[in-house]
């Protein structure tokens, strides 16, 4: 990672930039961060060797069947 990208929001917005063909599911409204298996905010400051998931904060909705 770049080392401007300090926190997870910054982030999402490298990711969103580098994958403009599915930047919709890096927006914030959608995800809730975790960092090292903790939920976490948006701002919270990303370390060397931090893992981070983005875990959707709104259900799937089930398949539709092909008619």
């Amino acid at each position: 990672m770049p080392p401007s990208v300090t926190t997870i929001s910054e982030l999402l917005k490298l990711l969103r930039n580098r994958r403009h063909q599915v930047a919709q599911v890096f927006d914030e409204s959608l995800l809730r961060p975790t960092i090292n298996k903790q939920f976490a905010e948006f701002f919270s400051r990303l370390e060397d060797g931090d893992e981070v998931a983005l875990i959707p904060n709104r259900p799937t909705p089930p398949a539709t069947p092909d008619l």
